[in-house]
């Protein structure tokens, strides 16, 4: 997910995930990768078109809590590292970008709609992946 990708990133460059904000369903992605990370609960999520929202002076208030204990102590997990070979797999939704993505790039990709792209680190595949993304992204744009 996207937390995961943020924190490997980080993690190539030393930098820990200090503190995530995020919806229940987002926190408990970080906690299921770095075990007692700093977290904001913004809404419980109830799926893709629900959830229960906190009033925002609330949410403001934990906010400014956890960021005053970030910058007091400091982060509370190590930055996601990894050895060896990194693999990174993007799955996408139906639609004319997967259609051009999966033609252009049909070799990396393992299924219908599941690209996976590896590497020596998540930075670079990241670059990778955003350099296939601008291309095909050019691509629809000049042939709709």
């Amino acid at each position: 997910g996207e937390i995961g990708v943020e924190s490997a990133i980080a993690g190539d460059w030393g930098v820990p995930l200090g503190l995530i904000v995020a919806d229940s369903a987002g926190v408990e992605e970080a906690q299921a990768l770095l075990p007692g990370v700093r977290s904001v609960i913004t809404k419980i999520s109830h799926g893709e078109s629900s959830a229960e929202c906190f009033p925002l002076i609330d949410i403001l208030h934990k906010i400014k809590k956890a960021g005053y204990e970030l910058a007091k102590d400091g982060p509370c997990v190590k930055a996601w590292t990894h050895t060896g070979e990194v693999e990174m797999r993007f799955t996408f939704n139906d639609g004319r970008y997967l259609e051009v993505l999966s033609e252009l790039y049909k070799n990396d990709f393992i299924a219908g709609n599941v690209l996976q792209l590896t590497g020596l680190s998540a930075t670079a595949i990241w670059a990778d992946y955003w350099q296939r993304k601008l291309f095909t992204q050019k691509f629809i744009a000049n042939n709709p």
